[in-house]
């Protein structure tokens, strides 16, 4: 069975159980989870996944965008033909930064 890449991205306000939610619509099919990265600021969530899937995967997408919709997030999504397109090899840092004055 040939596979596809698909970049999926969640924002909006964030809330416990949406990284759950949305696990549970990928658990219930064949696909594979190939990288995941999470941001919040300011209380706004931006979830990116990146997964493995078979051909035929117009039903989790549409049980992805159903769930994000039921969370009030917004979910767009995109075929990616290579890996690397998405994930870069570099180095990944970290960064916290804690200022009691304004930031110049």
């Amino acid at each position: 069975m040939s596979k596809s890449l698909i970049l999926i991205t969640v924002s909006g306000l964030d809330q416990p159980g949406i990284t759950a939610e949305l696990m549970n619509c990928i658990m219930k099919t064949d696909a594979k989870i190939e990288d995941m990265g999470q941001s919040i600021t300011h209380g706004l969530l931006s979830l990116s996944f990146l997964i493995n899937v078979s051909k035929n995967n117009e039903t989790l997408i549409k049980d992805l965008l159903f769930q994000s919709n039921e969370m009030k997030m917004q979910m767009e999504y995109q075929y990616v033909e290579n890996k690397q397109e998405v994930i870069d090899s570099g180095e990944k840092y970290i960064l916290s930064c804690v200022c009691l004055s304004n930031i110049t």
